[in-house]
């Protein structure tokens, strides 16, 4: 009984930390240019919106997605499927289907077609952020 109280204990406690974070505020807009990939069409790449939508709010690397680092955030969008009811089975990221990618439709929907707005806790995205993602993924959500 002690260990399941610990364990939920710490669960919480990471919730207030990841995932934007209680009482975050939406961050300053963007900035720079995006990383260009030479022999690849212009738009933004995984290095983008890991750097400026999901590594600043929070979403990786902590109880959301706890994730170590930019290419196992990539791998973990692209291979792993929703895990929880009743989102399970649907695939995160979609390579060119925006509409087919629970990433996307979990940020620019309220409410989603499953399961919780995304982030879960904190300010939700902001137009410029979603439309990063949105394009990230249509270009083939490239690494």
């Amino acid at each position: 009984m002690r260990r399941w109280l610990g364990i939920l204990a710490l669960g919480t406690a990471a919730l207030g930390t990841g995932c934007g974070g209680a009482g975050a505020t939406a961050p300053a807009p963007l900035d720079g240019p995006l990383v260009s990939r030479p022999g690849l069409p212009a738009g933004p790449s995984f290095s983008d919106v890991y750097d400026r939508v999901l590594s600043r709010r929070g979403c990786v690397n902590s109880y959301c997605h706890p994730v170590e680092g930019m290419d196992a955030a990539y791998d973990h969008f692209l291979a792993d499927r929703a895990v929880f009811i009743p989102c399970q089975g649907r695939r995160l990221v979609v390579p060119g289907d925006p509409e087919g990618s629970l990433l996307y439709l979990k940020v620019s929907m309220d409410p989603p077609l499953c399961g919780s707005r995304m982030p879960a806790l904190g300010a939700t995205l902001t137009g410029e952020e979603i439309d990063l993602i949105r394009a990230w993924i249509e270009g083939g959500a490239p690494r």
